[in-house]
């Protein structure tokens, strides 16, 4: 007979242990029969069951704060307290929100006290038809979200193929608005004998701090002194010495009074490169303050970016060119009316 039974406290866990010890060493008389053993051994293990109402109500209970923080900076860690333990940690700024699967050591666990903080505070169930279990946090923690909570399913669909330099492509969509994979799939179809064709007008992705100088005369000299080639030969060193793929490619300036705006232009790779671009400029504009002491650095962005504003846009600009049969135009648009 093989009985499993799961306890809460560290204690009683000890306690029972040498009972059932006590047990184990008890010999049946002999001359007793199998069954009588077996009702032996029942009762005896009656005794040290535990019914579902008082493992519910074990694990309901809290440990004070003192004990709790013992056991989080004991090697067992976090793992052996109860949600409310944890809760508590978190309430008392010893566990931050953000960092509750690193501390627990289950990704899923921790994203399922978060919600229960966040409903906590809220004081309704606004979670509860959100899922969260069965998906895996690993792809997430770290890389493309923070203070997880659930997911989201989405729908998908598939238009194309889509012929793009002689290459079919299938083109996922996940989306909820009707008739949009319907119509994109459309378009997919007009140009299926065609094709279309693709070339990269410009790439780079930019960031552009501003810097101050005591009078518009010492900020001229820096601009000109970055239109030497040997110069900026420098800072590109310096630029590219922070990334593996982050490449300087070309920096631009604007003078505004004693005010100048630096644009720092950038290969990144395959990524976005966003921080590839603040690292790298942060390089650089130190070594620019080591050429010119009195300038002071007062914003990493200084709005001379391209994200947000008129300017040459950032990332790759590709240009496009189609072209189709006058008489697939004719057949297809008559089909439409």
């Amino acid at each position: 007979m093989i009985k499993f039974i799961f306890f809460e406290s560290r204690d009683l866990f000890h306690d029972n242990i040498e009972n059932l010890k006590q047990i184990s060493s008890l010999k049946p008389y002999e001359g007793t029969s199998t069954e009588e053993r077996k009702r032996c051994l029942s009762s005896s293990c009656t005794e040290f069951s535990f019914d579902k109402e008082h493992i519910l109500e074990e694990s309901e209970s809290c440990r004070n704060l003192e004990a709790c923080l013992q056991l989080f900076r004991s090697r067992t860690g976090a793992s052996h307290l109860t949600d409310k333990e944890v809760m508590l940690l978190v309430d008392t700024k010893h566990i931050p929100s953000y960092n509750l699967e690193k501390a627990l050591n289950d990704l899923e666990r921790g994203v399922s006290v978060r919600r229960k903080i966040l409903e906590k505070s809220v004081g309704a169930s606004i979670l509860s038809g959100l899922p969260y279990q069965n998906y895996d946090y690993s792809a997430v923690l770290g890389s493309c979200c923070e203070n997880v909570v659930g997911y989201i399913p989405v729908p998908l669909g598939i238009a194309g193929p889509l012929k793009v330099d002689g290459e079919l492509y299938h083109i996922p969509l996940a989306t909820t608005e009707g008739c949009l994979v319907a119509s994109t799939n459309r378009g997919c179809r007009a140009v299926e004998h065609c094709g279309i064709k693709t070339s990269i007008v410009a790439d780079g992705m930019t960031r552009g701090p501003v810097v101050r100088f005591p009078s518009m005369g010492k900020a001229s000299e820096m601009v000109i002194w970055l239109e030497n080639r040997e110069n900026f030969q420098t800072l590109k060193r310096k630029f590219d010495s922070t990334s593996r793929f982050a490449k300087l490619t070309k920096i631009s300036t604007r003078i505004a009074g004693r005010y100048v705006f630096i644009r720092f232009v950038a290969m990144t790779g395959d990524a976005m490169g966003m921080n590839m671009l603040s690292k790298g400029t942060e390089k650089a504009l130190q070594h620019l303050h080591d050429c010119f002491p009195d300038m002071d650095i007062l914003s990493l962005s200084g709005n001379y970016c391209t994200d947000k504003n008129r300017l040459p846009s950032i990332g790759s600009r590709v240009g496009e060119n189609l072209s189709f049969a006058k008489r697939l135009y004719r057949r297809k648009r008559s089909r439409q009316y």
